[in-house]
């Protein structure tokens, strides 16, 4: 680095990489938890209700809302565990374009990059993985208020299923 300003540049412009990459893990924590909330309810409902052909229309409904909120929360769940991670055309940070080069001409490329235009790619990767966090963040909230709906149609089948089977009395 020729001066002080460009090794300040560079520190800022990697610092906030990290701290943005540092937002990722905080969403992937969240899906296991969600998931298995998700497949928990699923196999007690499961466990506890009676042969489909046993059920009348109304239960139906209910374990179909139920099947449906399972399933988009499960979706969401996969969407932020996969997020779309195109972009980061002919950066020297980001993995997916570097992967795509010859090791000769990535190093090639980056010996010879300016400070200037590796802090450009580093700041270009903040903004990038800004916008996969913030969308990982999106779909694990979609997820969770799936989860939030679907718990209640749990309680309300559980609820029926203990009424049918007598072990919950209204007199």
């Amino acid at each position: 680095m020729r001066n002080a300003d460009d090794k300040l540049k560079f520190d800022i412009a990697a610092k906030q990489l990290e701290r943005v990459l540092s937002f990722i893990p905080r969403s992937d924590a969240r899906v296991p938890i969600i998931l298995s909330i998700n497949l928990a309810l699923a196999f007690s409902l499961m466990l506890n209700s009676q042969p489909l052909a046993a059920l009348t229309q109304f239960q139906l409904l209910f374990m179909g809302a139920f099947l449906l909120c399972f399933a988009l929360s499960c979706l969401y769940l996969f969407r932020a565990t996969l997020p779309a991670i195109a972009g980061g055309r002919n950066s020297l940070v980001y993995f997916h374009e570097i992967a795509g080069l010859r090791e000769a001409d990535y190093c090639g490329q980056f010996i010879a990059q300016t400070v200037d235009e590796h802090v450009n790619d580093l700041l270009g990767q903040v903004w990038r993985n800004s916008q996969i966090a913030a969308q990982k963040f999106r779909f694990v909230e979609v997820a969770m208020r799936w989860l939030i709906g679907e718990t209640v149609l749990w309680l309300a089948c559980l609820v029926w299923i203990a009424y049918h089977h007598q072990a919950l009395k209204f007199s």
